[in-house]
């Protein structure tokens, strides 16, 4: 099953509107609507169901379907319901393209494909655009455009994650924090960082993933140490430590 969204008043709803209202991009292509006489609002308007399978039937349904309102554009107002007996899986809200990663779980159990966009190195498995120097007329390649958004959201969660590390050797060797520490994070940061990469490989936001009742700071956490390859910076650290720990002692 899918999620549904019901837009008040509206007769149709095409792409332009469902971009206007930041669904777009949740939602992608194709997807399915009807209109209804009465929505979870009482009034009337369009109901639109997410992802490529059959469309569900187009009614509130009170009984079994939890809707819940998008706060953030009370003058446009939208609903996202969700079929609580069942609910949405990761299979059926998969992309048709996925950035490579790792899975996570979220309390349910369901498994999740986060993408990485850093990986430890410094590389990236983000799309990469070929391209030519303006000097040398060399190639160059950067991450394309389409995904340079995400590139600059792992390098949010990098930030804070070198900031932690930092933080936590002071700690050991008791010393006060470095001043050049970058500020620390916010949760709020942290879980929308999270839902947005999460979101490239699904049809869900933030929103969507809140209403699964499943979404914890846990899977956030799990998500954001994907983002940046922490597994494979770990493995790095341990080749470091294994490498330093082998080297003949050097006399003084």
């Amino acid at each position: 099953m899918q999620f549904l969204y019901f837009i008040e008043g509206a007769v149709a709803v095409d792409e332009a509107k469902l971009d206007e209202l930041g669904l777009l991009k949740i939602i992608g292509r194709p997807y399915a609507q009807g209109q209804i006489d009465r929505g979870p609002t009482g009034k009337p308007g369009v109901l639109i169901a997410s992802g490529s399978g059959p469309a569900p039937p187009m009614r509130v349904d009170a009984e079994r379907r939890k809707w819940y309102p998008a706060p953030a554009r009370p003058e446009k107002p939208y609903w996202i319901g969700i079929d609580t007996q069942d609910p949405p899986t990761p299979e059926q809200l998969a992309r048709g393209r996925q950035i490579p990663g790792r899975d996570i779980e979220l309390a349910d159990g369901s498994r999740w494909h986060a993408p990485i966009a850093r990986l430890a190195s410094g590389a990236t498995m983000l799309p990469v655009s070929i391209g030519l120097d303006g000097e040398t007329g060399e190639r160059v390649e950067a991450v394309a455009r389409s995904h340079q958004w995400l590139w600059e959201m792992a390098m949010e969660v990098w930030d804070e994650n070198m900031r932690q590390i930092g933080m936590r050797e002071a700690e050991e060797k008791h010393l006060p924090p470095p001043e050049d520490l970058p500020e620390a994070m916010s949760d709020e940061r942290q879980e929308q960082i999270a839902a947005e990469a999460l979101g490239v490989n699904y049809r869900v936001g933030l929103r969507e993933l809140r209403a699964t009742g499943n979404w914890t700071d846990r899977a956030v956490g799990d998500v954001l140490g994907v983002l940046i390859d922490v597994d494979g910076l770990v493995e790095l650290m341990r080749a470091y430590a294994a490498k330093k720990a082998d080297a003949p002692a050097q006399d003084s």
